[in-house]
């Protein structure tokens, strides 16, 4: 214990004692003005950091709106904000379907399969109300697509037929390979295939 008259005492910087004054639980000396350091100009002591003063703490400031963190205001329409409903996703699907059906169909004759399954989620999507735009776009392109593969398919059998291609299939007038891939070259009119 020391005496006032100790020589490795020190005052403090108002000359008071060291210790004296505060209560056990504020952890330094008192700052400018009395506040204790730490705590902001104006704060009433035991008030924790950043709340308003005559608000408990956790309760919201005046207009109902919580702060954010570090004061910031939340987003619009409340911190909460709901996702897209379930299913949305189906719009999207039946463009990616759509557009992929086009380009299957050129490449080699499978957007037909996926067309038709474009146009099935497609209406399913329009029934949904999902991504409606999107299930619009991509039931037309289905749609687009199954019509191109019936005019191509009208226009090979158009062909087939009118320059009577079948008698080239059949066994009993062109026994072999060769014989038959003769006559198709001779028939649509193009040169020896090597």
């Amino acid at each position: 214990m020391t005496t006032p008259d100790d020589p490795g005492r020190r005052p403090g910087p108002h000359g008071e004692e060291p210790g004296e004054g505060r209560e056990p639980h504020q952890g330094g000396p008192p700052g400018a003005y009395g506040q204790p350091y730490g705590q902001p100009y104006g704060q009433p002591e035991g008030q924790p950091h950043g709340q308003p003063q005559g608000q408990p703490y956790g309760a919201q400031p005046y207009g109902g709106q919580p702060y954010g963190p570090y004061g910031q205001m939340p987003p619009p329409g409340g911190p909460w904000q709901p996702g897209p409903p379930p299913g949305s996703g189906l719009g999207t699907a039946a463009l990616v379907l759509g557009i992929c059906a086009i380009l299957l169909l050129v490449a080699c004759g499978i957007g037909t399969l996926v067309a038709v399954a474009g146009l099935v989620v497609a209406i399913i999507a329009i029934v949904r109300d999902s991504n409606r735009r999107r299930a619009v776009v991509g039931l037309v392109l289905s749609a687009v697509t199954l019509i191109l593969a019936v005019a191509g398919l009208a226009l090979i059998y158009h062909v087939y037929e009118s320059k009577n291609l079948s008698e080239c299939f059949d066994r009993s007038l062109y026994p072999s390979q060769e014989a038959a891939q003769r006559c198709l070259e001779s028939k649509l009119g193009g040169g020896a295939i090597e």
